[in-house]
């Protein structure tokens, strides 16, 4: 995302953590120091995908929404 956007358009991406028992946050919070357009969520308790989407749309602040799977679908 970063390699096909940054410098062609202003961006961010949301990630959202749904309370996975994975390494998630760590990974994200580690890739957020190289990557400034990264905006991490998370979710207190497990919720699904369905409501880690719906939160990510509702956080995002440009008119434009794509989504796509943490884990590739």
């Amino acid at each position: 995302i970063v390699a096909a956007l940054r410098g062609r358009i202003d961006f961010e991406m949301v990630f959202v953590d749904d309370h996975s028992a994975d390494d998630t946050l760590a990974v994200l919070g580690a890739l957020k120091a190289r990557v400034p357009e990264l905006r991490v969520l998370h979710h207190a308790t497990r919720s699904g995908q369905s409501t880690a989407v719906r939160t990510g749309v509702k956080a995002a602040r440009a008119p434009w929404i794509a989504t796509l799977d943490g884990d590739g679908q």
